[in-house]
C-alpha cells in the first residue's frame, strides 16, 4: 500500500523571520497565486488571440452566407439529375442551363470561403518572429476582409490604396496592426449611420518610406486623451467589449520594424492613424519559383498527384484530366516507387505536409535517386506550421501553392510548364 505524507504539524508562528534562501530576503517557494509577468510575445499572441474570439462570429457569418449557396446549389443539382435518371428522362437544354448556373453559383461561394480562410490564416499564424518581403496592400485587404461584419453596419469603405514598394516584416504582425486600427475606427462610430460615415484606407510612398492610413469620421478623441492612446491598458471604450492592450501592441509591433505609429483627432470629427515602415531596401522582384522545366513537344503532360486525402487528389486529378495524363499516389511512399522505378512524369504535384513520409522527405529522397524530377515538383499546402517546413519553404526554389488551387490557374502552370 502506498503511503501518503502527511503535512507537518509545525507552522512557523507569526513571531518567526521569514527564511531566507542564501542571502536573499525571498521565501524559497512562490507565494499562493503568484504569476509571471507576461513576456512581450505573449502579449502579442493574447491580443491576437482576443481579436480572433471577437471577430469570430462575423467571419462565421461571412463563411456561412456563401456556404449557404454552396450547399442548397449542389444539392438541387444531385436533385434534379437524380429525378431525370430516375424517370429516364434526357435533360432539354433548358435543364443544362438552369444546373450550369446553379453550379456557377456555388463555385462562387466557394472561391468565397477559399478567400476567407486564407485571409484568416494570413492573420492567425503563431510564427510571428519570421520576416520576409511583405506585400501591405495585400494584408490590408485581407484585414477588411476580416473586419467586414464590424464595418458592413456602421460605415462604408474607401479605399486609396496606390501601388507601393514591400516591406521587411511579418504578415502576420501586420494583419495584427492593421486589424486593431480598423476595429478601432468601426468602434469609434455608432451603428446606424452607416450612409454618413465613412472608414478610409490609403497606402502611399513618402520619402522612401511606405505610409498606411486608416481614418474614420466617428467620435474622434478628445485632446487631453491624445497622449495615452498607445499606454498600455488605456482604453475610452465604454463598452467593456477593448482591453486597452491593443494599440499599444500594435505601437510596438510597428516601432519593432522600424517605423512609426501616430495619431491625429479632433473630439467629434474622427480620427487618423498613421503607420510609416521602411521600404525593402534594393528591392527587385523576388526570383524565387520562377525556374522553368527543360522545354518539351507541345501536348498532353503526364502529371501524378501525392496526396494522403483522397478526396484532394481524385479532384486535383479530374481538374486537370482534360488536358493531361493524370495519375493519383496516396502517399509519398508510393510516389517515390514509381519516380524510381523509372516513371516519367513531366508535374508532380505534392502535398508538403502528410504523415509518416512528408513532401519534404519525398523532395530529399527525389534529390538522390532521380534528380531530374526534384526541378518538377510543385508543392501544394493548406499551411506551414512547423519550423522544419518553414525553414525547407523558404529556402525551396519550387514554387509552393496554397490549398484549395485556384483550379485555371493550376491547369496553366501545368499547361506552361512555370513553376
Amino acid at each position: 500500500m502506498f503511503s501518503v505524507p502527511q503535512e507537518p504539524h509545525h507552522r512557523p508562528r507569526p513571531s518567526e523571520p521569514p527564511r531566507r534562501l542564501n542571502s536573499g530576503t525571498l521565501p524559497a517557494t512562490k507565494p499562493s497565486g503568484w504569476q509571471e509577468r507576461p513576456t512581450p510575445e505573449q502579449l502579442i499572441c493574447a491580443d491576437r488571440l482576443a481579436a480572433l474570439g471577437t471577430l469570430s462570429a462575423g467571419v462565421a457569418h461571412e463563411i456561412n452566407n456563401p456556404l449557404t449557396y454552396v450547399l442548397v446549389n449542389i444539392e438541387h443539382v444531385m436533385r434534379q439529375l437524380r429525378s431525370r435518371v430516375a424517370a429516364n428522362e434526357a435533360l432539354t437544354p433548358e435543364d443544362i442551363e438552369a444546373q450550369l448556373t446553379a453550379l456557377g453559383q456555388a463555385l462562387e461561394g466557394a472561391t468565397r470561403v477559399r478567400g476567407i480562410v486564407r485571409d484568416l490564416m494570413t492573420f492567425a499564424s503563431g510564427h510571428v518572429e519570421t520576416k520576409s518581403l511583405v506585400d501591405v496592400r495585400r494584408v490590408l485587404e485581407a484585414s477588411l476582409q476580416m473586419t467586414t461584419h464590424e464595418l458592413r453596419y456602421r460605415a462604408g469603405v474607401e479605399r486609396r490604396m496606390h501601388e507601393v514598394p514591400p516591406v521587411i516584416g511579418n504578415e502576420a504582425r501586420l494583419g495584427q496592426v492593421f486589424l486593431s486600427l480598423l476595429v478601432n475606427a468601426a468602434r469609434a462610430i455608432h451603428e446606424g449611420d452607416f450612409a454618413k460615415n465613412t472608414v478610409t484606407v490609403e497606402t502611399g510612398v513618402e520619402a522612401g518610406r511606405v505610409v498606411i492610413a486608416i481614418g474614420d469620421s466617428g467620435e474622434g478623441i478628445a485632446a487631453e486623451d491624445l497622449p495615452r492612446v498607445f499606454d498600455p491598458f488605456f482604453t475610452t471604450d465604454l463598452s467593456g467589449e477593448s482591453t486597452g492592450l491593443g494599440l499599444s501592441i500594435a505601437h510596438g509591433i510597428v516601432a519593432s520594424l522600424g517605423g512609426s505609429l501616430t495619431v491625429t483627432s479632433t473630439l467629434g470629427h474622427g480620427s487618423r492613424f498613421r503607420v510609416e515602415l521602411p521600404a525593402a531596401p534594393g528591392y527587385e522582384p523576388t526570383t524565387r519559383g520562377s525556374g522553368k522545366f527543360p522545354a518539351v513537344a507541345a501536348g498532353r503532360r503526364r502529371v501524378l498527384i501525392v496526396d494522403d486525402d483522397p478526396g484532394v487528389a481524385d479532384a486535383i486529378a479530374l481538374s486537370l484530366s482534360d488536358e493531361n495524363d493524370t495519375e493519383v499516389a496516396k502517399n509519398a511512399t508510393e510516389a517515390l516507387a514509381r519516380i524510381a522505378h523509372g516513371d516519367h512524369y513531366d508535374v508532380v504535384l505534392c502535398d508538403l505536409m502528410m504523415p509518416d513520409v512528408t513532401g519534404m522527405d519525398l523532395y530529399r529522397e527525389v534529390l538522390r535517386v532521380a534528380p531530374h524530377v526534384a526541378g518538377r515538383i510543385v508543392f501544394m499546402t493548406g499551411g506551414v506550421y512547423t519550423t522544419r517546413a518553414r525553414a525547407f519553404v523558404e529556402g525551396l526554389p519550387n514554387r509552393c501553392i496554397e490549398k484549395p488551387p485556384d483550379p485555371a490557374k493550376l491547369r496553366e502552370l501545368v499547361r506552361r510548364r512555370d513553376v
